[in-house]
């Protein structure tokens, strides 16, 4: 599989003045901040493509992985796989998270539409 590790590490090897030469990377701590990187562009598509706040409030009270595959996915059309890849986990594990991110949003907005204030429209 692709690794980050592997492009920080040949990058520091080609640059002869790397600080960070002889820093150590571990999988997990790369894992995290690439989540980190992904959940930052997410958060930024999710800005510019909905307009409605409380539908952008919903989709924020996930976790962060949860965010990460509803707004790549749902919002931007990236294959479950590609975004598997992206935050270096299993196609399983996304395929859980996304259905429990959808759960978790359907009882959120539930209230919104039994009330009115969101109409299904705004939603599509």
């Amino acid at each position: 599989m692709f690794s980050l590790l592997y492009i920080i590490t040949d990058w520091c090897r080609k640059e002869k003045d790397c600080e960070i030469r002889d820093y150590v990377f571990s999988d997990k701590e790369l894992t995290i901040e690439s989540r980190k990187l992904v959940d930052k562009i997410a958060i930024t598509m999710l800005y510019n493509e909905i307009d409605n706040a409380i539908i952008i409030n919903c989709i924020l009270k996930l976790s962060k992985i949860e965010r990460i595959v509803i707004i790549l996915n749902i919002l931007n059309d990236i294959a479950l796989f590609e975004i598997a890849f992206l935050v270096d986990t299993s196609l399983n594990s996304i395929y859980v998270q996304k259905k429990n991110a959808l759960n978790k949003l359907r009882k959120e907005l539930d209230e919104y539409f039994h009330y009115g204030i969101l109409k299904y429209e705004e939603v599509k």
